[in-house]
């Protein structure tokens, strides 16, 4: 199970999200593995407005931003590092 699903289900009402972590997973699911549809578990953030994850190793933001099973109900407010996200998504 990822981190933003276990972070999800105790807190559905959550509104406001920050990653503060500069360190790298030591225990990463691939992107395959976190993609795969046998895995249906999805990160829902129904009452999700910000997510700030701009002082996040780029584990984390590959993990919250590019794994298929995260929902938003809502348009977000999106703090990211810019060459952060470019850079591990070219």
């Amino acid at each position: 199970m990822n981190l933003f699903i276990r972070i999800s289900q105790p807190c559905p009402c959550v509104e406001k999200l920050i990653i503060n972590n500069r360190y790298g997973q030591n225990q990463k699911e691939s992107y395959k593995l976190m993609n795969d549809k046998s895995n249906l578990s999805i990160a829902k953030y129904y009452n999700l407005i910000e997510l700030h994850i701009d002082r996040a190793h780029d584990d984390y933001i590959d993990e919250f931003l590019c794994n298929t099973k995260t929902y938003f109900q809502n348009n977000i407010l999106l703090d990211i590092d810019y060459e952060a996200i470019t850079k591990s998504h070219t």
